[in-house]
């Protein structure tokens, strides 16, 4: 189990109860399949803690971590992640930077400095990333901080190091804790791509469901050159029709047992995640 703060939310992941659930539904909280953790209002903190302690016993799963732990954990993150990334381990010390920019002299990068005993320092890399990004996620987390040049230094001590902590650092490097704007500008390679899906579909003398030009889809960015992780399938669709594109539905399908959101537009299909393909 693992409760964390997340923006506005409260993020709870734990195994599945029926009486969480009912209790969960009550607090109007909401249920994301994609990663299975259900979301909470901050002002709920109070009544999703006691909600959990009523349906489990206990609230676990947040236990501290040593050093060998923290670099096993984040090795691991970066392994898992869905956007690539690199990871340097040195003797206690971390560095994750984007596969592709970690040679460049200004590259976005987090430094985690374990040498000291009691204390992590954290450098974070802040060439091409909002300092609106700081302000509420990562500045008031620790308990000293500050901002040198283009760089972001904190100190974090062990005793409250958590996964959820780490994947939240990481997520800066991967680039989904931008806030989501649906009002941006899908760039012209991404547009002519999706084009040719609707080419094709006019052109088209049979069906075809999850294809894309010659076996390959197109993946929409935010206005950082991100990957849409952890979009809603709503906010998609906002940024289609804010793009000019047709949108016909929303609707899940099951492929490979697995349901999948999309909104469909005439010719071709996108995912909560930006992956368009062709799609009938």
């Amino acid at each position: 189990m693992h409760v964390y703060k997340e923006g506005e939310n409260i993020v709870v992941s734990s195994p599945y109860n029926a009486e969480f659930v009912k209790e969960a539904n009550r607090l109007n909280g909401i249920w994301k399949s994609n990663n299975k953790t259900w979301l909470f209002n901050l002002k709920e903190e109070e009544a999703v803690l006691s909600a959990l302690k009523k349906s489990y016993g206990s609230i676990s799963g947040c236990d501290y971590m040593n050093k060998k732990e923290i670099i096993s954990t984040l090795k691991l993150i970066v392994d898992s992640n869905s956007r690539p990334l690199n990871c340097k381990i040195d003797k206690d010390c971390v560095t994750i930077f984007e596969i592709g920019n970690g040679l460049c002299k200004k590259s976005k990068s987090i430094r985690f400095d374990l040498s000291d005993n009691q204390n992590m320092d954290i450098l974070i890399d802040l060439v091409d990333l909002s300092p609106a990004v700081m302000v509420a996620d990562i500045v008031t987390t620790f308990e000293q901080s500050r901002v040198v040049d283009h760089t972001f230094v904190g100190m974090f001590n062990y005793s409250r190091v958590t996964v959820p902590f780490l994947k939240m650092l990481v997520k800066i490097i991967d680039g989904s804790i931008y806030k989501h704007d649906v009002k941006i500008k899908i760039n012209q390679f991404i547009k002519q791509q999706l084009n040719e899906f609707l080419n094709w579909y006019n052109d088209k003398d049979h069906s075809f469901m999850f294809r894309g030009i010659r076996d390959k889809y197109v993946r929409l960015k935010d206005k950082h050159g991100n990957d849409l992780i952890d979009w809603k399938i709503e906010e998609i669709k906002e940024l289609l029709e804010h793009n000019e594109y047709k949108v016909i539905s929303i609707e899940k399908i099951t492929r490979n047992n697995q349901v999948t959101d999309l909104v469909i537009c005439k010719g071709f299909a996108v995912t909560s995640s930006g992956v368009a393909f062709a799609y009938d």
